[in-house]
């Protein structure tokens, strides 16, 4: 008989919808828009968990009730047992969502067509190489890309393509949706690129009329969906929400999916060392979870994000100084 220390406790029943994995820091781009700290790599060397150990994480979610798989990075495809894991999770029933840029082998293709329960994401900006290559920062890789969902198409992958739009890729956007309309795309997602403090782009940040228009794009076109999502400045959303888990590449549990993951005060166990459950009951989490709401009291109501999710720790930021203090304490 298998015992919940929950109920023996005569604590609420655990329970995870979403398990997000930020697989890797790294990345084989340096693309010049890109608000993730990454370091340029061929592989994955900071992804230390194991593959038995990321589908036991995986065994132990499901057992929890989680269904929704989100892989994240960096670039996930770095990981060389990538493939292997997401079959895992499709074995379990779990419904993975992975983006990638990594133009993927056709063995790959292969094997990713016969998972049930995948959603891929493609992130190609333009379809003009010498714009896309000057944004990647690799040349011949927009073709590369190109011909990878090419491949996708004929091995009868619906895919997305996340495209991030900037003052130089603007103008290729009608190109870019006659190319997912003939190749199987099955939604177009725009982000405007917006301002940060990772690399120097205010020379790529669309103006408002280009927003605007980017923005009046959304829709269906027979039989590709345009989705325009608008850039995250003054009201960004919490990635993770309530009834979530997030774990880093080292197994590092962190309360935020963006770039406040690594800060320690958003750390509240680690899943190489202890099971999901005792995480979950852990005093570390329901501390955090109270400070992080907390943190929120000084946010004018129009900047909370939507109901039933928590704050976003990078809008606390931005108003408090402290991922997860008060204004005017230390």
């Amino acid at each position: 008989m298998t015992h919940n220390r929950a109920s023996e406790t005569n604590a609420p029943a655990l329970s995870v919808v979403d398990l997000t994995w930020i697989v890797t820091y790294q990345c084989h781009l340096d693309c010049a828009y890109c608000y993730v700290p990454t370091q340029l790599a061929r592989r994955a060397s900071d992804s230390t968990l194991s593959r038995a150990q990321v589908c036991n994480i995986l065994s132990q979610a499901r057992a929890l009730g989680a269904h929704n798989f989100s892989l994240r990075g960096g670039e996930p495809f770095l990981r060389a047992d990538l493939v292997e894991i997401l079959e895992t999770a499709d074995l379990l029933g779990m419904c993975s969502d992975v983006v990638t840029k990594v133009a993927l082998s056709r063995t790959v293709i292969d094997r990713l067509s016969a998972l049930r329960h995948l959603s891929l994401g493609i992130s190609l900006d333009s379809v003009d190489p010498e714009t896309g290559d000057a944004l990647l920062r690799r040349p011949g890789q927009t073709k590369r890309l190109m011909r990878s969902v090419a491949q996708l198409a004929s091995a009868g992958l619906a895919i997305t393509i996340e495209a991030t739009v900037t003052r130089t890729t603007f103008a290729g956007l009608d190109a870019l949706e006659r190319f997912c309309a003939g190749h199987n795309v099955r939604a177009l997602h725009l982000r405007a690129a917006a301002p940060h403090k990772v690399r120097p782009v205010r020379d790529l940040v669309p103006d408002a009329d280009m927003t605007d228009r980017i923005a009046a794009r959304a829709g269906k076109r027979a039989r590709l969906e345009i989705v325009a999502t608008p850039a995250f400045t003054a009201r960004p959303s919490c990635g993770e929400g309530l009834d979530a888990v997030t774990f880093l590449p080292d197994g590092t549990v962190t309360k935020c999916t963006a770039s406040l993951s690594r800060h320690p005060k958003m750390q509240y166990g680690n899943l190489s060392e202890s099971s999901l459950e005792d995480v979950l009951l852990s005093r570390a989490r329901g501390a955090l979870l109270q400070r992080v709401a907390a943190s929120a009291r000084d946010l004018d109501e129009d900047q909370y994000p939507a109901a039933g999710r928590l704050p976003c720790s990078q809008l606390v930021h931005l108003r408090t100084g402290d991922p997860l203090g008060r204004r005017g304490q230390p």
